[in-house]
């Protein structure tokens, strides 16, 4: 989920507020970027997707097939049916669909966050305090 993203779940004053939403956008330029969502969504089957995103992001430079399934045994995925999610059709339609959705969107990278269909967009950065600042301001605690 990203430290910072993990932190305000953790906040007693905002994690009550807020619902974290992932939604897949792999960027074409990026050859490593499918296989890490289509392997993100294997995880997530197996109620390890936040785990496995945090690895892959914590090593993006170190993305390859075998990296992948290095991370799922790891964690210990099942790993007969992690490579049967990866290669599902409904896993690749999955993605796709987020994908769309961000078209739709019109996203053009990655991060992009939404509070509360906002686009987030800060000159303090993706830090716990600048979200913690919107929410606040937006949606105050009632």
């Amino acid at each position: 989920m990203g430290p910072p993203l993990k932190q305000l779940t953790e906040d007693p004053t905002i994690g009550s507020r807020i619902k974290v939403v992932f939604k897949h956008f792999p960027l074409s330029f990026h050859q490593q970027a499918r296989p890490a969502a289509l392997a993100s969504v294997a995880a997530q089957n197996q109620g390890k997707f936040w785990e496995y995103g945090d690895k892959v992001f914590a090593n993006i430079r170190e993305i390859n097939p075998e990296n992948l399934r290095k991370w799922a045994e790891e964690m210990g995925l099942d790993m007969a049916k992690y490579d049967a999610d990866i290669a599902a059709p409904a896993t690749a339609a999955m993605v796709d669909q987020d994908i769309a959705e961000g078209r739709r969107a019109g996203l053009r990278g990655t991060p992009t966050i939404y509070i509360n269909g906002r686009k987030f967009q800060s000159t303090a950065g993706y830090s716990p305090a600048a979200f913690k600042s919107i929410i606040n301001r937006y949606f105050p605690q009632n």
